[in-house]
């Protein structure tokens, strides 16, 4: 019997459930079959302060010596490593050290424009740490910005979207503008910095300019803001919130609207799951330019405005074309409709690459991979 590659993933796994840890796991699962997972949980690295912070961040201490006396008996064929968005990377640093001493391909996959968004001292020793190491990123954007802020130690990129990890298939026909008022859709944690304001202003813009229009609203409410939320409901009543929405209400959310509305504010804002699945259900996308966001619109179904004093403005100005071009209006749902099929085949290759550099297979789906990695 052929013995099967080992992988150590250092990360944040699920329990508890977030993007992050969903995404790790995504990876893990992919990986089953191909190699022997061996799983570094740092999710303590990321605590708070107090007693219960100290003995987390203790036992990720303790987790990084387990896991160099096992890298130096074991080798791995690779180690993975999903980068934390801030002190974490302290940790993280650790782990690729270790790598890069023991000879170890380290793949460093990035989930966060923190470190993006504003340079930082230590993401720059946490890379220097980890030497030669992959580097993989959302999208090209932020694989060029890595490159740009980085240049001394980040060579070597990969760009694997989160439509690899979870798949946007197109789930509905492209989208026909009827006479009906345009509903807009607002899907995400709800709070100041993803932009629920912006999209009330959006909906006063629209009432002074004579425009009739919807809106669904969907996600928790963060309770620093409900008052402030439901006060703003009361003075729009043409915006209905809908609650959390998940599996079949999800759905239904995203066959109700016409337009997603996403003026994320986030600074650290990624490749939000959102905009992904309102183009795969062929709902055109009106966004911020943060993180990824123009490297998923660019290849069709929406646009980007800049995130400043006129974002509403400009917000209401698309929202305007759209509800006055039926034409216009199809031809975004094409283009959401066909990005998300390119796309997903794309990233399928993607993926098998990633596979194939972690678990040091020659030939994976046609793809030929050197024995350490490839160039971007």
């Amino acid at each position: 019997m052929v013995k099967r590659p080992a992988v150590f993933m250092v990360g944040a796994f699920p329990p508890p459930v977030h993007g992050l840890s969903m995404a790790n796991g995504a990876i893990a699962e992919r990986l089953r079959g191909l190699a022997r997972i061996v799983t570094f949980d740092t999710a303590g690295a990321r605590a708070g302060s107090g007693w219960a912070a100290r003995l987390c961040r203790l036992a990720t201490g303790l987790a990084v010596l387990r896991f160099a006396i096992m890298a130096a008996v074991r080798r791995p064929s690779s180690i993975y490593i999903a980068l934390s968005g801030g002190s974490g990377q302290l940790y993280d640093g650790m782990f690729a050290f270790v790598g890069n001493l023991l000879h170890v391909p380290v793949f460093i996959h990035h989930h966060s424009f923190r470190y993006i968004s504003k340079p930082s001292r230590l993401t720059r020793r946490v890379f220097l740490l980890a030497g030669n190491a992959t580097h993989i990123a959302l999208c090209p954007d932020m694989a060029a910005r890595l490159k740009q802020l980085y240049p001394t130690s980040v060579r070597e990129t990969l760009v694997l979207s989160n439509t690899a990890l979870f798949p946007a298939a197109p789930r509905g026909q492209i989208r026909v503008r009827g006479g009906h008022p345009l509903t807009l859709g607002f899907l995400s944690n709800i709070t100041r910095e993803k932009g629920v304001f912006v999209l009330f202003d959006v909906l006063s813009v629209l009432d002074r300019r004579g425009l009739h229009v919807r809106a669904a609203i969907a996600g928790p409410v963060a309770d620093t803001i409900a008052a402030e939320f439901n006060a703003a409901l009361v003075r729009h009543p043409q915006a209905d919130y809908v609650g959390p929405v998940s599996g079949k209400e999800k759905t239904k959310f995203y066959e109700s609207i016409d337009l997603l509305v996403f003026p994320s504010r986030y600074e650290n804002e990624a490749e939000p799951l959102t905009v992904i699945e309102a183009l795969g259900f062929g709902v055109p996308v009106i966004a911020s330019d943060k993180g990824c966001i123009p490297s998923t619109l660019r290849r069709g179904g929406g646009a980007c405005v800049a995130d400043d004093e006129r974002m509403a403005e400009r917000i209401a100005d698309f929202v305007v074309d759209v509800a006055r071009s039926p034409d216009v209006y199809e031809q975004l749902s094409r283009g959401a409709v066909t990005s998300v099929t390119n796309e997903a085949t794309s990233q399928a290759a993607a993926l098998s690459t990633l596979l194939g550099m972690l678990t040091r297979t020659n030939a994976v789906d046609g793809y030929v991979i050197p024995d350490r990695r490839v160039g971007s």
